[in-house]
């Protein structure tokens, strides 16, 4: 049974060095429960600017469909979700009008994974040069690179090695269908295009339908 790390950010020595660095938040876009606090505060971009308007932003972004069937998967894993997946993605408004004014943060799979608008509002809040984005599979495939890149947008030295250490490991209950998968495109496909506009990227690994 395939099993994910939830947390994108892996734990590691240089980890260490950019979770100690006085002005600087990891936002990323998966599914722990630190991930999940962190997503909260990039949602919430201006409370972060009120806090320290000269931060430096890194934000990691996962294929949007990935990362709301990762989600539904980790609340499935933990005995919090009832539904199977489509349901649940087709209740989400419900659920988040329920909870309102509050965020619906447990439910909240496909809202989240909308990067175009949330970019947006941090672009409003923060200058570009604050703000580095990447792909997670950037990240996974490009690792010493990307980590390399992250250093000096902090002004840090590179570190020389770096030791991985997998953290909320979770096995998945099952793989997405080709029919989920084709339906979360379809809500996810307008604001994909959105985002390559907006960064500039080729997200052409997230557009396949089935």
């Amino acid at each position: 049974m395939q099993r994910d790390n939830c947390s994108p950010l892996i734990g590691l020595g240089s980890a260490r060095a950019l979770a100690n660095h006085p002005h600087f938040i990891i936002s990323c876009t998966d599914v722990s429960k630190t991930a999940q606090n962190r997503a909260a505060r990039f949602y919430s971009g201006e409370r972060i600017w009120k806090y320290n308007p000269k931060i430096k932003l890194l934000i990691i972004l996962r294929n949007p469909l990935e990362r709301a069937f990762a989600h539904w998967n980790m609340q499935r894993f933990k005995g919090r979700e009832p539904l199977n997946f489509l349901d649940a993605v087709k209740e989400e408004k419900n659920r988040a009008n329920k909870a309102a004014p509050l965020q619906s943060r447990r439910y909240s799979y496909v809202d989240r994974g909308f990067y175009a608008e949330q970019i947006e509002r941090v672009f409003k809040l923060f200058p570009t040069e604050q703000v580095k984005i990447i792909k997670l599979d950037e990240f996974r495939d490009k690792k010493s690179e990307t980590l390399d890149a992250i250093f000096r947008f902090l002004g840090l030295e590179p570190k020389v090695s770096s030791r991985d250490k997998d953290r909320n490991i979770v096995p998945y209950e099952r793989e997405m269908t080709a029919e989920e998968r084709k339906h979360l495109y379809g809500m996810f496909a307008e604001d994909i295009a959105k985002l390559e506009q907006l960064l500039g990227w080729d997200c052409s690994d997230w557009k396949t339908e089935i």
